[in-house]
């Protein structure tokens, strides 16, 4: 490329001077002009192209322009520049900017030190219109296949051939892509233009791993259609090919376990007559394996039936924080092992180990409506001997005829002996039918429930429900705790000092244990089976109670009258079977 520049012109320079400044420099080439001496300097000589005229006193001379100045005549592109010497002389210079174009798009145009080059630009630099270097100073159409327009397929690559033009090569016609769609029945092949095509592939089949269906093309079109019905197989459980291409295990329904046979499917989730329970919901399985909701239950579903207690007759939905629930509901609490007495907070002492099997408990305390409905019926529902037992529990002896002189002799006797201070009980219906009855022994809780069909849970069993087991989200420090060791409490959760009596549920669901049971903690404390002994009598415990006599029963939950620490789901109390008090109610279990 070219870039050169023209020096300043000698007059600029030398107007910039005055005559006063030059006295006495130069040569003096005499008188000017013809008439005599010079009247100034253009009627001197012209002087050298680093030196100016002047004209002092009347003679011509010279002086030489500033060192540095550049000269008027200039080389271009040689990178050099011309200057002045300031004694009138010319000398060169390196000038790097006064390159030497050479007007050629593939080199570049330089100077070093002085020297003029032209050094090729690299392969693939752009030029000219779609073109590019070739590193040896020609602009050519491509050096490699890469830089020619379009892009490279299975079926076409772009090529450079040694003229440096870009083409394209195409792939013979029927090759093969190198990738296939499996299954399709088609095989992607080049058109020897660049292009796809799809042709049948009658060995292309679609796999479907089933045993009882087949897998053909047909024309390029893919199917897998069923084998005979009753084919044999050996997939997924199966035995037998149904028409649907499935491999089944029954013909009818015997083959099949907890499942209903239609055609030769094992279907549904249920065989047929079976029942079941789901919360308070019994359920029965119809003709295609599907449980079938029956009505809600009253008060409980019991092996797949509603169960009435006689407690809960004539009683309807009253109790709950919205007076909503029915007072005799009891949920199911599935079976398990944990720690007895354990929360891993305050009670670290995890050694009681005990193992409970799924049973029934009520949700509430037993109100005073319910009981009664137990008053009205005594003492014709005083319990018989073995009454009561545990079906889990073989040891269990259920109710004693011994106890029978422990309950009082009669409706009068009974209702008298609910009457201690802060009772709940009243002579007729009224405001608290829905607060927990209370003043009532450890052989009147045990006679109710017998009577209810129920009976009183162990000790083991009441622990389980309150703790939450002993999984990952048991052994809580309240029956409300989530995560397990949570200490939160306060008035939401549960009726404790200073509250006094709640209707039960009152602090539900926030103040509920895991399975749905309200009041495990605060309200009233509750009797519960067992004789006490502390320590417990065994490390060990499989559906145990404590049947070795005693001088007291044990009493679990804490209750209106105690502070929270008195509420913790691990504390443990007991009172003789005979001790009424106003902060002791209870509830049933069944099974």
């Amino acid at each position: 490329m070219h870039s050169w520049r023209m020096a300043a012109g000698i007059a600029t320079a030398m107007s910039a001077l005055g005559c006063s400044q030059i006295l006495g420099f130069g040569e003096d080439y005499g008188p000017g002009g013809s008439g005599g001496g010079c009247a100034g300097a253009s009627e001197c000589p012209a002087a050298p192209e680093c030196a100016m005229a002047t004209c002092i006193a009347g003679v011509c001379g010279t002086e030489g322009v500033p060192a540095g100045t550049p000269a008027p005549s200039q080389t271009p592109g040689d990178c050099k520049e011309r200057q002045c010497d300031g004694a009138g002389a010319v000398v060169e210079v390196n000038s790097d900017a006064d390159v030497h174009d050479d007007a050629n798009e593939c080199t570049d145009d330089v100077c070093e030190e002085g020297a003029p080059s032209n050094p090729p630009l690299p392969s693939g630099a752009p030029c000219g219109v779609d073109l590019v270097c070739d590193g040896n100073t020609h602009c050519v159409g491509c050096v490699t296949p890469e830089q020619c327009p379009g892009e490279d397929t299975d079926c076409q690559a772009r090529t450079c051939d040694a003229s440096h033009a870009c083409g394209m090569s195409y792939s013979a016609a029927g090759t093969a892509l190198p990738m296939q769609p499996p299954g399709d029945c088609e095989e992607a092949q080049c058109d020897g233009s660049g292009g796809v095509v799809d042709v049948p592939d009658d060995t292309d089949v679609v796999v479907d791993g089933n045993q009882c269906t087949s897998d053909v093309c047909e024309g390029g079109v893919p199917s897998n259609p069923s084998l005979p019905a009753g084919t044999g197989c050996d997939q997924n459980g199966g035995q037998l090919c149904n028409s649907t291409g499935a491999c089944v295990e029954c013909l009818t329904s015997g083959h099949c376990a907890d499942q209903t046979c239609v055609g030769f499917d094992c279907t549904g989730v249920c065989a047929p007559d079976q029942t079941q329970c789901v919360g308070n919901v019994p359920q029965s399985c119809d003709g295609n394996g599907n449980w079938v909701d029956g009505v809600l239950c009253q008060a409980y579903c019991g092996q797949g039936a509603c169960m009435n207690p006689p407690s809960c007759q004539g009683l309807g939905a009253a109790c709950g924080p919205n007076a909503s629930t029915h007072c005799c509901a009891a949920t199911p609490v599935p079976g398990g092992s944990f720690s007895r007495s354990y929360d891993g907070v305050t009670f670290t002492d995890d050694q009681y180990h005990a193992t409970v099997s799924s049973f029934v408990l009520d949700r509430y305390e037993v109100t005073v409506g319910r009981f009664r409905n137990f008053v009205a019926a005594y003492p014709g529902n005083i319990p018989n001997a073995g009454d009561g037992k545990n079906p889990n529990n073989p040891p269990d002896p259920g109710w004693s005829a011994s106890w029978n002189a422990q309950l009082p002799a009669n409706q009068a006797a009974l209702k008298t002996s609910l009457a201690c201070a802060g009772g709940t009980w009243t002579a007729g219906p009224g405001a608290n039918e829905t607060r927990p009855i209370n003043c009532a022994s450890w052989y009147l809780a045990f006679a109710f429930c017998i009577w209810d069909g129920g009976r009183l849970p162990t000790e083991a069993e009441w622990n389980h429900a309150a703790a939450g087991g002993g999984d990952s989200q048991g052994h809580r420090v309240y029956p409300w705790s989530s995560p397990p060791g949570s200490t939160a409490i306060d008035a939401t959760y549960a009726v404790y000092q200073p509250a006094g009596i709640g209707s039960v549920g009152s602090r539900s669901t926030i103040g509920d244990a895991r399975w749905s049971q309200a009041d495990m903690a605060g309200n009233l404390s509750e009797w519960v089976l067992d004789w006490y002994a502390s320590p417990y009598p065994s490390t060990t415990c499989d559906d145990c109670a404590n049947f070795a006599a005693a001088p007291e029963r044990a009493i679990r939950g804490g209750n209106y009258f105690l502070g929270a620490a008195g509420l913790r789901v691990a504390v443990r109390t007991a009172a003789p079977p005979s001790y009424v008090d106003s902060s002791v109610g209870w509830r049933c279990a069944r099974n």
